[in-house]
């Protein structure tokens, strides 16, 4: 899978949060979310608030260019004393906040906000240059620093009840999630989904647990879905094999000798299962082996071939390893086109098609299974990541219409059905309503569990 070792890095020290999700079968579940509300009417105008910068705030500007000064900024700012002390504040009572001396980096923030505000964001990654397996992305990764920086200053702005800048900061977090999402890599997303489960929207349910804090119902309503775009990294996961190996693009066609096919197979194996071995692993027997394994799958590799629609006589003059690249190219695209077509549709069935492609993959026949399995899994990852955003966004906007509607009655609805002043969302999970009931005047809202994500959250309404 393009850039797997990165991911597997990724993956080794990203949070909790990010890597149960990431674990395909896991259902380890969040715990539930417990808030305590206060009546907020719905804002005049509906969009007074929002939670990314308008068109006429935004300037001309590559936003990588300001998050790459950023980390030159931090460059002896984030010692592990410092990074400690953000991470405690992070996590701290926002009662607590106040008696703690925080000193915000002025610069590094500045720079963070034009980031959220510049036009565009082209992180330049030479994919399209034939070497995506050997770029590393350490910028990428280090934004998880500067957003955990910049989630501190939400907070110390929440307990100022400073709530216009505390939206400020909430439009950079979200923004710059976005930005990071920008570099058409699969890791670029995950960072950025990272970003925003754990620095961002937690902040926004800090914000709407306050008195006297504006609602944001529609500012959350406007967002983008997804909040996190992963279709260019999709097409670019789905075409590894030719962003790697260029050579691989018109393999019907070209001229090689037999021992050339060969060669070109043999350098194709070693780089994928070099990404897919342990460390210190010897792959040579391996590469040796797809010899003997290209003989044995021969005939039906090139019946594949047939089927596929390559007319039989040229299919017939074509020698073993030829054929072996053919089938392992076109399967591999054929596998990634079913998980990337099923990811397109809403979750429930998105989840069902892609589990699928996965199963119908570890069943086939196949000269290197484990790349192939690497990639469809990332794809279902990323579906349900933005799931897991996406129910993250749709809760806040419930929460925010209960706070609506106990504006005008003084209290809980006895049932969704009782809300008239918004629309009520569905469960993005299941695209059905929520649970929803009055219990002990506590609002219970629930949905089907979903991987490191709280299907169960308790809203009590503040009395004055």
């Amino acid at each position: 899978m393009i850039l797997l070792k990165l991911l597997n890095a990724f993956l080794s020290f990203v949070s909790i949060a990010v890597c149960t999700s990431i674990c395909a079968h896991g259902q380890e579940l969040a715990p539930p979310i417990k808030m305590v509300i206060y009546p907020a009417a719905e804002p005049r105008p509906a969009l007074k608030h929002r939670l990314l910068p308008t068109y006429l705030d935004r300037a001309p500007g590559n936003a990588a260019v300001y998050l790459g000064k950023v980390n030159v900024e931090t460059g002896n700012l984030l010692n592990s004393e410092v990074i400690e002390k953000y991470y405690r504040w992070e996590r701290m009572p926002i009662s607590e906040l106040l008696a703690e001396q925080i000193e915000m980096p002025s610069t590094v923030i500045d720079f963070l906000d034009q980031a959220a505000c510049a036009d565009v964001c082209d992180w330049q990654l030479p994919i399209r240059q034939g070497n995506s397996y050997e770029i590393l992305l350490p910028e990428v990764q280090q934004q998880r620093a500067f957003a955990r920086i910049n989630a501190v200053r939400i907070r110390q702005h929440i307990a100022r009840r400073e709530f216009d800048e505390a939206l400020h900061a909430l439009q950079t977090g979200f923004a710059n999630a976005r930005n990071v999402a920008a570099g058409q890599t699969i890791v670029n997303g995950l960072v950025a989904c990272s970003i925003s489960l754990n620095h961002v929207t937690p902040q926004v349910i800090e914000f709407v647990q306050q008195s006297g804090a504006p609602n944001l119902y529609w500012a959350l309503t406007a967002l983008p879905t997804p909040l996190i775009d992963f279709r260019d990294a999709i097409d670019v996961e789905s075409r590894a094999f030719e962003f790697g190996f260029p050579e691989l693009r018109d393999l019907a066609n070209a001229k090689r000798t037999e021992e050339e096919w060969r060669d070109l197979l043999h350098r194709l194996a070693t780089k994928i299962l070099s990404m897919l071995a342990d460390p210190g692993q010897d792959i040579r027997p391996a590469v040796e082996a797809l010899d003997g394994a290209c003989r044995e799958r021969f005939m039906a590799a090139k019946q594949a071939m047939i089927e596929r629609g390559m007319p039989a006589d040229k299919v017939a003059g074509m020698n073993v390893y030829q054929v072996a690249l053919l089938d392992l190219t076109q399967s591999h695209r054929e596998f990634m086109d079913q998980a990337a077509k099923y990811r397109t549709l809403p979750f429930s069935q998105a989840q069902a098609g892609m589990d699928a492609a996965i199963e119908k993959s570890e069943m086939n026949a196949e000269l290197l299974p484990p790349f192939r399995q690497q990639g469809l899994r990332a794809i279902r990852t990323t579906r349900t990541l933005e799931a897991r955003i996406e129910r993250q966004i749709t809760c806040l906007r419930l929460v925010e219409a209960l706070r609506m509607h106990a504006a005008g009655s003084g209290r809980l609805p006895a049932t969704l059905d009782d809300v008239k002043i918004v629309p009520i969302p569905n469960d993005p999970v299941t695209g059905q309503p929520f649970s929803y009931r009055l219990e002990n005047e506590k609002a219970i809202i629930s949905g089907p569990p979903l991987p490191n994500t709280p299907s169960f959250w308790e809203i009590t309404l503040s009395r004055p």
